[in-house]
């Protein structure tokens, strides 16, 4: 239940959804004579924001913040006699190109997936846990931790103590 309720509401929330959301309410609000002055207000604030979201790289800025402010740890400086395991959440994988072309198409978080094997290699005594399934709302018969387990075998990569999660 809560997994579509997300799934809904990230697709409402996505930023280019909502200016087309904003642009429709502007559209009716300009059609109806009662409301054509906040229609007009409201196409002027989506024009601007979208113009300044565009010239501006609004994401960089707040990416680039945290990045500065959080220092990333390596895995030399990582205490292990208190870590049980470690665990790599999934949405490296594209699902939909994955599905498509039957290979693993990595997105732009492919870099956990790096790094999971990097610390497997550096902390042979820990599990490491890769969990993935689809994120899709309707099935579509695409798993991510079966789709990594199949790369990394495909690769010839071979870590005896990743585990690969697919529920």
């Amino acid at each position: 239940m809560f997994f579509g309720l997300s799934k809904i509401s990230a697709f409402f929330l996505t930023s280019g959804n909502l200016v087309t959301l904003g642009f429709l309410v502007a559209l009716l609000a300009l059609i109806f004579g009662a409301t054509r002055r906040f229609g007009q207000k409201l196409l002027i604030v989506i024009a601007v924001t979208c113009l300044a979201v565009t010239l501006i790289p609004v994401g960089e800025f707040g990416v680039q913040f945290l990045e500065n402010r959080f220092s990333r740890p390596g895995p030399e400086s990582i205490d292990t006699q208190n870590i049980a395991g470690i665990v790599v959440l999934g949405g490296a994988v594209d699902g939909s190109q994955s599905v498509e072309r039957g290979l693993a198409e990595y997105n732009g978080s492919a870099d956990r997936v790096l790094t999971m094997v990097e610390l497997a290699h550096h902390y042979p005594a820990l599990p490491v846990i890769f969990s993935g399934a689809d994120g899709a709302l309707m099935a579509r018969g695409f798993n991510e931790a079966d789709a990594v387990r199949e790369d990394m075998a495909r690769k010839k990569i071979a870590v005896p103590n990743i585990v690969y999660e697919n529920r």
